[in-house]
């Protein structure tokens, strides 16, 4: 009976290691497949996103409202700045499309309407309504270039740099943040395939980067309390105050 119950034994850790190999191959299949069908899901809201860029009138309406809202316009000033970005906006829309024009001429080209443009919104505006516009557009080029600074960063240092805010601004517990880590790093990876993307004009990298966005935020919701995302809400608004 010894020397059988050998062979039964070895069959026994044999069995239960066949079992748990098989186990593991299912679950690296599962999770396979889960990549696989966020992969899809990614390229269809691509795919979906990449409808007809904005139309010079659209692009300029933007502005305007942006403008007027900020400095308190009235009814006048407003419609003569929406001619004004209408004009802006067809001119650089025609230098960008011109295929003739190198990067130098293209920088001097575009520089030269900015500052007509200046000119033009100086006219418009009185000294305060200038001064406060001027203010904007200083935190404007200071955000795009921490941007930039951001941008040259890798995915996993930036989604790193946003889990450690997120702990330290909303108190995560360790489970929260075990299951934000890779939320972020996901988040973070689809946004440098975006910026990466030829394919992309500026104008659908920025809509798909928002959609990116507002899909994190969608997640965030499963994990974090109401208390938290009170918080989270409320900085968001005091980082869109701040310009930043």
């Amino acid at each position: 009976m010894r020397f059988l119950s050998l062979p039964i034994k070895l069959l026994t850790t044999f069995s239960v290691k066949d079992m748990n190999l098989k186990f593991r191959k299912m679950k690296l299949l599962k999770s396979l497949g889960l990549i696989g069908l966020s992969l899809m899901s990614f390229t269809l809201v691509v795919a979906q996103e990449k409808k007809a860029e904005r139309t010079p009138e659209e692009k300029a309406e933007k502005m305007t409202i942006k403008i007027s809202e900020e400095l308190g316009l009235d009814a006048n000033k407003t419609k003569e700045l929406k001619v004004l970005n209408e004009n802006f906006v067809r001119d650089m829309q025609r230098i960008k499309s011109d295929p003739t024009l190198e990067k130098k001429a293209y920088n001097r080209e575009a520089k030269a309407l900015k500052d007509d443009r200046k000119v033009n919104l100086k006219k418009l505006l009185s000294e305060k309504e200038y001064a406060e516009y001027e203010s904007l557009e200083a935190k404007k080029i200071a955000r795009h270039t921490e941007k930039k600074k951001m941008n040259s960063t890798p995915p996993s240092d930036r989604a790193a740099n946003r889990t450690k805010k997120m702990t330290e601004h909303l108190s995560l517990t360790p489970d929260q943040i075990k299951k934000i880590t890779p939320l972020n790093e996901s988040a973070e990876m689809k946004i440098e395939a975006i910026k990466k993307d030829d394919a992309l004009s500026e104008e659908k990298k920025k809509e798909l980067i928002k959609v990116n966005r507002k899909e994190q935020i969608k997640a965030l919701k499963s994990i974090l309390t109401e208390e938290q995302l009170i918080k989270l809400k409320e900085a968001k608004k005091s980082h869109h105050r701040k310009g930043e």
